[in-house]
């Protein structure tokens, strides 16, 4: 399995991922395999987030805490700053 250990780099597997469907299936006939994949990841962050017990490995210290996720307060300020 994948190791994250930051919050911070949490974003790249799943980027990386998202870019290889996009480069695999080109420009064109990307959307939907990545809209699938991204759907996908949402059904197994909720499911895993609400059973946290029944995963037999460590989680991550970042992934356990109810605090604000860090790249999207940092998305936040560049877009206030019109960074982007």
């Amino acid at each position: 399995g994948a190791t994250v250990h930051v919050e911070t780099h949490a974003i790249g597997l799943p980027m990386y991922e998202l870019t290889a469907l996009v480069l695999a299936h080109g420009n064109i006939c990307y959307e939907k395999i990545v809209s699938d994949k991204i759907k996908y990841y949402e059904e197994r962050l909720a499911y895993w987030s609400a059973r946290p017990e029944q995963k037999k490995c460590t989680w991550a210290p970042f992934l356990l805490k109810d605090k604000p996720n860090k790249e999207q307060l940092r998305w936040e300020k560049e877009r206030n700053d019109g960074v982007i």
